[in-house]
């Protein structure tokens, strides 16, 4: 099974981690999962990820003016986003007991 497949269900939650940070382009959050953690996502996945996200209520989302180009759009948690990364991690945390114990250590 591939990593990205496996951590599928935690991408939301990793992504909202990096946003209860600081506001970020999809393609700031790329690069800031990418260098710290060497989790690849294409922009093909993150848009519709990030369209879902601030659908559902999880990130607001802004357009800052570019000089260099097209505008930017810049996403931020919202409160209930931040419910949704607590709820994540307390999956993550029944997820990573589980394994522990029918994997060991």
């Amino acid at each position: 099974m591939q990593k990205t497949q496996m951590i599928k269900g935690f991408i939301e939650g990793f992504i909202l981690e990096v946003l209860s940070k600081e506001s970020l382009s999809s393609s700031e959050i790329i690069h800031h999962l990418k260098d710290t953690s060497t989790l690849e996502i294409s922009e093909g996945t993150m848009y519709p990820l990030m369209l879902r996200m601030e659908k559902e209520g999880f990130v607001i989302s802004k357009q800052i003016y570019n000089p260099s180009g097209p505008r930017i759009k810049m996403y931020a948690i919202t409160p209930q986003g931040t419910e949704e990364k607590e709820r994540i991690k307390k999956s993550w945390q029944i997820f990573k007991e589980i394994a522990e114990k029918l994997l060991g250590d």
